[in-house]
């Protein structure tokens, strides 16, 4: 999030200032199709982080990396995840 507005994120690969998420209004198939667009690394960080429920250092351990790198992963698939909805038309 940003400091001077924590409502506003900054996509760390574009630069670009995003806001909030906004609710979406998918079906269950395009989220399926929206996450398999996310690469296979880091598919797996981020089902290991939101749907197992592991911390950052619990995943670095089990994966054998830096939480740095978890963090990296993490950002990338929620960027790849928000871009594919863009273009499905599900975001502005």
């Amino acid at each position: 999030m940003s400091a001077e507005n924590p409502e506003v994120y900054v996509d760390p690969f574009t630069g670009e200032r995003i806001s909030a998420p906004a609710p979406i209004n998918c079906t269950p198939e395009e989220v399926d199709c929206a996450v398999a667009k996310i690469p296979r690394f880091e598919r797996r960080i981020l089902v290991l982080h939101r749907i197992d429920g592991l911390s950052f250092q619990q995943i670095a351990e089990r994966e054998r990396i830096s939480v740095r790198r978890v963090e990296k992963a993490l950002v990338k698939a929620l960027t790849t995840f928000r871009h594919a909805l863009k273009k499905m038309g599900k975001l502005g």
